[in-house]
């Protein structure tokens, strides 16, 4: 179980001597927590030179969430989405980086590549509708309840393809989400990668519309779904750090690093934790 590895892990790497105990963040982002002999717990994240206080209700609710989801078999992950989801070098989409990092984890106890197993339900090209659809067979075909998680990704397709506005994104997003609730499944919004170096901002009136339908859309999945929303859209856009570099050649897609690395870590801290970092 989730929480059980958790302690196992936390109980092997008490430090006597120093007076605290210490456990990993299972992502590479690196976060290190200690619990002081106190009772109180304390955080060091990337970048910063010291560890940083954290209040009882943080911790508390974060390995509440760990035990609300604790299970003993693996988490079964479905990625559904367009070609940001099935299309990257190698196959080293963002599920594929999550897969490779908690698998990979020596945060827990028990035997690696068992923590959770990955599909992923996605084709190039496709908009929302194909989505719905399809999503709706997958999971008629297996029992209610299988997947525990549902994560989304789409949009793009449907403003840049001219089919659909925002509203009719946004009507499809919510059958989605409800198509993942029906099945017993948590559903996570991911939004739409940035489009400002595939279409520059002022370079045409055409551009600058679907940009605006963009960006209604990630604000309203970002207001809609709190705890379960993920900005690929900001990761992927320059105010995110990014750069033409970390696209492929057609300036749409992105290289599988460093940026859908970066959505997993994103997705572990904020989905697999639970509430994001604390």
């Amino acid at each position: 179980m989730i929480i059980k590895g958790y302690q196992d892990w936390l109980s092997l790497n008490e430090e006597k001597d120093s007076g605290y105990y210490t456990y990993n963040h299972p992502s590479v982002a690196g976060s290190i927590y200690r619990k002081l002999k106190t009772g109180n717990w304390q955080v060091l994240r990337p970048g910063m030179s010291t560890f940083q206080n954290l209040t009882a209700g943080d911790v508390a609710k974060r390995i509440e969430n760990l035990e609300s989801r604790a299970v003993d078999r693996p988490l079964r992950l479905l990625f559904v989405g367009d070609s940001n989801t099935a299309s990257t070098t190698g196959g080293m989409y963002y599920g594929w980086w999550i897969n490779n990092i908690l698998n990979e984890s020596s945060l827990f106890s028990f035997s690696a590549k068992n923590r959770v197993e990955i599909e992923r339900l996605a084709k190039h090209g496709e908009a929302t509708q194909w989505m719905i659809d399809n999503l709706t067979t997958k999971l008629a075909s297996v029992q209610k309840g299988f997947y525990d998680i549902i994560t989304i990704l789409g949009g793009s397709n449907d403003i840049w393809g001219g089919n659909s506005d925002f509203e009719k994104v946004k009507t499809n997003i919510k059958k989605l989400v409800k198509l993942a609730e029906d099945h017993g499944a948590t559903a996570v919004v991911v939004s739409p990668p940035s489009k400002l170096f595939y279409t520059p901002r002022g370079e045409s009136k055409e551009g600058d519309q679907k940009l605006d339908e963009l960006k209604k859309l990630v604000d309203w999945e970002k207001a809609t779904y709190p705890g379960r929303f993920i900005d690929f859209n900001l990761i992927t856009s320059p105010e995110g750090g990014a750069t033409a570099g970390d696209f492929e050649a057609d300036k749409r897609h992105l290289k599988p690093e460093p940026k859908h690395k970066e959505l997993a870590e994103k997705w572990i801290e904020i989905i697999y934790w639970g509430t994001g970092p604390v």
